[in-house]
């Protein structure tokens, strides 16, 4: 049968943890799914942990880019592979922790029309699976427009996407400028197709590295944020606010990374982000 959801999982050298991010998959209540799993040019032992579960389970889809080609690219083309009308996202690191996360977006978008974006709220952890902090995200689709040039008011692996309105919105963007933020790129596109919420159950659990982003990627991540939503200014309110609080961000992101900061801090400063 076709699959209602399609799920998303890009993985590049996870052995260490994807695993856990298939069986939260697995522990999923809703189970009218097709867990697409693309390996970008991994030369770890990804392939064979993939392959037992794949095995015994006819709704693992494994591929395997022949060289890396990154990230943008790697999701189009899991999207162009989808059967699903809705798309979920997880990453090789992250895990679902609520086994209703699918039921209760599924729901959300049965009871709420018009809307093409639905993502929930998320934990962060770090590589021991220690709880450091919280992602609470705005809920409701005034709340999310208000503040959407200032800050990514949704958790990639949370979300769940109507694929028609993706279709119309077009894919990921796959050009340089947009890397390290071409969720958020895409979801001022969607929003232009219609409504989007956040779901308030901490659904995900969001794994923290300390190298995931170096100094430097993070001043050109805020970067590339700050002309994303110079580009989508006149679709969305509070936009002097929004570009305003952009500039800072990346001023700030500049300034730090001439300063070795300790995670720890790092932490501080994201709990202070998101509060605003």
């Amino acid at each position: 049968m076709k699959p209602l959801i399609s799920i998303i999982l890009p993985t590049y050298n996870g052995e260490k943890y994807i695993a856990a991010a298939i069986e939260s998959v697995f522990g999923q209540t809703y189970i009218s799914w097709e867990l697409l799993i693309i390996s970008d040019g991994s030369i770890d032992n990804t392939r064979s942990i993939v392959e037992k579960y794949a095995k015994n389970e006819n709704r693992i889809i494994f591929i395997e880019n022949e060289k890396n080609i990154g990230i943008q690219k790697t999701l189009n083309k899991g999207l162009s592979l989808a059967k699903g009308d809705y798309i979920a996202r997880l990453d090789d690191d992250d895990r679902w922790i609520d086994i209703d996360k699918l039921s209760l977006q599924v729901i959300y978008f049965l009871e709420h029309e018009g809307y093409v974006l639905v993502g929930t709220n998320a934990l962060v952890v770090n590589t021991e699976g220690k709880e450091v902090s919280k992602n609470t995200m705005p809920q409701t689709d005034r709340d999310i427009r208000s503040r959407l040039l200032s800050k990514n008011c949704f958790l990639h692996p949370t979300v769940m996407i109507n694929k028609a309105a993706l279709e119309r919105a077009g894919l990921y963007s796959e050009k340089k400028e947009f890397l390290h933020a071409e969720d958020y790129e895409l979801w001022l596109r969607l929003g232009k197709q219609g409504k989007m919420g956040n779901i308030i159950q901490y659904t995900t659990a969001l794994t923290a590295h300390s190298d995931s982003l170096t100094s430097s990627n993070r001043s050109s991540q805020a970067r590339n944020f700050l002309k994303i939503a110079w580009r989508y200014r006149q679709y969305y309110p509070n936009s002097f606010i929004g570009i305003a609080i952009s500039v800072l961000r990346y001023v700030g992101f500049v300034a730090i990374s001439f300063v070795p900061i300790p995670q720890s801090m790092v932490y501080k400063i994201q709990r202070i982000y998101r509060s605003i």
